[in-house]
């Protein structure tokens, strides 16, 4: 991930500002834990506020429609998501759970007119996670 993080931000000319929204790929295709990608969270953080970047983290999308999602994945959503909220490490953090979710839906989806796979956003759901981002807020 630090390699990444190089190659895409740190080494790109005139970035100020970084949005994070990861992990959701590392629940639904292994074992990932809330511990581990907390750690992740907090190292990602930890190098581009070093590098005097303005961070913002990004919630993960609800995606209890996929057909590889399970109770336990779901506990480890939440749990990451609760702590990107409460954390501190990111300057701001945008909600884009709450931009998709199906309002009463439980466990949490996304609305089925916005994504056909139940995990990844059509047009449709971008443009909502799009109007979650206070651009005002984040970028003056």
């Amino acid at each position: 991930m630090e390699r990444r993080l190089e190659e895409d931000v740190l080494a790109v000319a005139g970035v100020k500002y970084v949005m994070v929204l990861i992990g959701i790929n590392d629940i639904l295709t292994g074992n990932a834990t809330s511990a581990g990608l907390i750690a992740a969270h907090e190292r990602v953080a930890g190098v581009l506020n070093g590098a005097g970047l303005v961070t913002i983290g990004g919630l993960m999308l609800p995606c209890a429609r996929h057909r590889k999602w399970t109770a336990e994945k779901e506990a480890v959503r939440k749990e990451v998501n609760d702590w990107v909220k409460k954390s501190g490490v990111y300057h701001h953090v945008v909600d884009f759970e709450k931009a998709v979710w199906k309002e009463g839906s439980e466990p949490m989806i996304i609305k089925e007119e916005w994504s056909e796979d139940g995990l990844h956003p059509n047009d449709e759901g971008y443009k909502a996670m799009a109007k979650a981002v206070d651009v005002v807020k984040f970028f003056k």
